[in-house]
């Protein structure tokens, strides 16, 4: 039960992340150039008008650039006020890409930002303004739409993935994910969405509409004529179609057991980090403790990992103080024994279940001479 209990509480804490959006826009930018640097990219933003009281923009922006950063450089993503020459940073790169969702009380049409741009910076970088330009391209961009955005935009590179968990977990289809997506929801809130048509029997986009119409999770539940609880109680877990195998603390694995696809999996079912994310993370400089406290403290929250690698980078809090924050036990977020993650360089070798030699048969008794 108090498993059961500690799901919904996380769940529910997911659900505050799910706003109304009123109206959303997507665009594609072409990143040129500056100067001499020879540095080019693309990136696609899609931007969300959230109505109610105080109303704001939720902005996702997604950069990939056409090559690697110069050695012991990351790329840095900026959006930039022409007028005033304000930069807002949207933080650093994993190699090539940039993945940044948040809140804007204004996003009309790139304004107040005209511009997004990219910048080199070192790796260790303390400073708070970008160093050198080498690509920009002006916003908004180029309009994309729903029948090029699986193909044409650019995405988180776990995006085909995300979107395969999304359809096998709940049944939908790729056009209501696109849909969904096109509609500036992110995945774990698209989860929550379809957990909750699955439990009001009805189409995910009506659940969606419902939220962008400014109801309230209870005003819905009320709809469905059920309760809140009832509503976000997650539904059983359908089995996903190319899952490898998960290495858990204290879970032998049946023999070596292949690197696995992802690590251990937040309780809304999205995995916590992917092998992918973790190797960009070490070429970044990353050390795998550090990768690994902040996949624990991100199993509990929800949180990205990457967010959390940048507070103690960039920041220079301490691992402590971000548990501590979160209400989380230190101890247990620096527990790392679970990550089978490369210890100094060496790739962690999978646990091999033991043999178990049967014990030899009792002798028998010769057989009576008579």
């Amino acid at each position: 039960m108090r498993t059961c209990g500690l799901g919904l509480a996380l769940i529910l804490a997911a659900c505050l992340a799910v706003v109304p959006a009123m109206a959303a826009d997507v665009h594609n930018i072409t990143l040129s150039p500056v100067g001499d640097s020879e540095v080019s990219g693309r990136a696609t933003t899609i931007v969300a008008e959230i109505g109610g009281s105080h109303p704001y923009h939720m902005v996702e922006v997604n950069v990939r650039m056409d090559q690697m950063p110069p050695a012991d450089m990351v790329y840095e993503g900026w959006l930039v006020d022409s007028d005033t020459k304000y930069k807002y940073s949207l933080g650093a790169f994993n190699g090539q890409a940039l993945n940044f969702r948040g809140h804007f009380v204004h996003f009309e049409s790139g304004v107040p930002y005209e511009t997004l741009a990219v910048s080199t910076e070192p790796i260790h970088d303390a400073n708070p303004m970008p160093m050198t330009v080498v690509a920009q391209g002006n916003l908004p961009g180029s309009r994309l739409s729903a029948s090029d955005f699986p193909t044409q935009a650019v995405l988180p590179e776990d995006e085909t993935f995300q979107r395969q968990v999304a359809m096998e977990r709940f049944g939908l289809n790729d056009e209501q994910v696109i849909d969904l997506r096109m509609r500036a929801f992110g995945y774990g809130q698209i989860s929550v969405i379809a957990n909750a048509a699955s439990r009001c029997n009805r189409p995910p986009s009506e659940v969606a509409r419902m939220l962008e119409q400014g109801q309230s999770w209870s005003e819905i539940a009320q709809a469905c004529n059920i309760t809140v609880a009832q509503l976000l109680e997650p539904i059983p877990l359908a089995a996903v179609a190319g899952f490898r195998a998960e290495l858990r603390a204290g879970i032998p694995a049946p023999g070596m057991v292949a690197p696995p696809m992802f690590y251990q999996r937040m309780p809304n079912r999205m995995p916590v980090i992917t092998q992918r994310n973790w190797e960009q993370m070490r070429k970044r400089g990353y050390s795998w403790k550090d990768v690994a406290i902040a996949a624990n403290i991100a199993a509990q929250t929800g949180e990205d990992v990457e967010k959390l690698l940048r507070m103690t980078r960039i920041q220079g809090q301490t691992w402590r103080q971000i548990a501590i924050r979160r209400g989380l036990n230190v101890e247990a977020m620096m527990d790392v024994s679970g990550w089978p993650f490369s210890r100094n360089g060496k790739e962690a070798v999978p646990v091999e279940r033991p043999t178990v030699v049967p014990p030899p048969a009792p002798p028998t008794a010769p057989p009576p001479t008579y």
